[in-house]
């Protein structure tokens, strides 16, 4: 794992937001109907890995700099909605005779328009992001404050992270409790902080 941080390091920033690109589409596979959660003990702490190496290294904040980590999270919810949001453009089949020049569109520009929201997530963390584990409790709080912003924005609530753990009985349960985003910022701890918190201590 440490030689693969030291890689990421050495990577030119297009291949890094390809990677991020790709770490949103596998995470997407933890929501129904594929439901493969484990594959989130890898991406989520891949994701936050990546960002540490822009928000721990730069001492000045440019407008560049804003851009960068800004590309951050929107290549990561670009992959990730790419593929969530699939069953978008199924209900265009039923009359594909008559819907199919909206297929492309929404296939590319509605992941495209939400991922601005992960966007916001990654530029937020430089407000407050500490150089310890306690950054994935920060990581955590934003993306569920953005989610909010989302669904309130765009009336869009659907395929949140947190909808990963909606199989789960015992998170309903939670959820019937705390709220549905409360869903979101138990997946991000659950699933980031265990890795996280190896890797800091080896």
């Amino acid at each position: 794992m440490d030689n693969a941080i030291k890689m990421l390091h050495n990577l030119s920033f297009s291949k890094i937001l390809f990677i991020l690109f790709i770490l949103g589409i596998f995470s997407s596979l933890s929501l129904q109907p594929f439901n493969l959660l484990f594959l989130l003990f890898i991406c989520l702490p891949g994701f936050i890995k990546i960002c540490d190496i822009f928000l721990y290294n730069q001492s000045k904040i440019t407008k560049y700099f804003l851009i960068k980590i800004f590309l951050l999270g929107w290549s990561f919810g670009f992959g990730y909605f790419l593929l969530s949001l699939y069953w978008v453009n199924i209900s265009y089949l039923n009359d594909i005779e008559k819907y199919y020049l909206f297929i492309i569109p929404s296939i590319i520009l509605l992941p495209g328009f939400i991922a601005i929201f992960y966007g916001l997530i990654t530029l937020s963390l430089i407000l407050f992001y500490p150089k310890n584990i306690t950054r994935v409790f920060i990581f955590s709080i934003s993306w569920t404050l953005i989610e909010y912003l989302r669904s309130l924005i765009t009336g869009f609530p659907w395929a949140q992270i947190g909808h990963s753990l909606i199989p789960i009985n015992l998170f309903l349960q939670i959820t019937s409790i705390f709220g549905e985003l409360f869903l979101t910022t138990i997946t991000i701890l659950i699933f980031s902080f265990p890795l996280i918190y190896y890797l800091e201590e080896n």
